[in-house]
């Protein structure tokens, strides 16, 4: 094993490396757009334009945001009463069973006389 040749190489000095930019591509940013005013002069005429769809998105946005907050009470309303009504048939079902039972047993005492 060689002890002597290092096998990382150390970096160049700092004047033999050139400055690069930092942005995409590697070009230097424009300068109207390298300041605030630049970026807000640039998009500046891009506010006053109204798609023609976007109306209509809206309005059915705008439907279908209530629709989804009113959505939630009517189900948790839904799921109570179909609750209710469970409990409701099972409680009549353990409430007419025994009369249910006698009913047949005496029907089956009066046949068998």
């Amino acid at each position: 094993m060689n002890t002597t040749t290092p096998y990382i190489k150390p970096p160049p000095p700092p004047s033999a490396v050139s400055r690069r930019s930092t942005t995409l591509g590697g070009r230097p940013p424009h300068p109207e757009t390298s300041t605030v005013g630049g970026l807000l002069g640039a998009d500046l005429p891009l506010i006053g334009i109204v798609p023609f769809g976007l109306p209509s998105v809206l309005f059915v946005a705008g439907w279908v945001l209530l629709a989804l907050c009113l959505v939630g009470p009517f189900v948790l309303l839904l799921t109570i009463a179909l609750a209710m009504v469970i409990v409701v048939a099972v409680t009549a079902g353990f409430l007419a069973l025994p009369y249910l039972l006698v009913r047949g047993l005496h029907g089956y005492r009066v046949r068998e006389r």
